[in-house]
């Protein structure tokens, strides 16, 4: 039963971010939001229903071995450097700007 509730947790928080992404589409608006919001909003609202429907009629054994595989997955050594990578980046990206725009 636990694990069904965590995969249930997992898909309530993708519902969640399918749901803010429509609140974002409703308020600003803009081209940008209505595409790629659009498109991230219905990919996380089928996944979220997904995996609430899949918690409710997987047994314990399944529901416990597909939680372990999508954490491993998702926080795999290779993940994580990219990450990582993308991180660095970004903060060396925003520094390069904030140096240009204060000259």
């Amino acid at each position: 039963m636990l694990w069904r509730i965590a995969i249930f947790t997992i898909g309530l928080l993708w519902l969640a971010c399918a749901v803010a992404d429509g609140y974002r589409i409703v308020t600003e608006g803009g081209v940008l939001v209505w595409t790629l919001g659009l498109v991230h909003g219905v990919f996380f609202l089928l996944l979220g229903l997904g995996t609430c429907f899949a918690s409710a009629v997987v047994d314990g054994p399944t529901a416990r071995q597909t939680l372990a595989d999508f954490a491993g997955a998702v926080f795999s050594a290779k993940n994580l450097r990219e990450l990582a990578t993308m991180l660095t980046l970004a903060v060396a990206a925003a520094w390069v700007l904030v140096k240009i725009k204060t000259h």
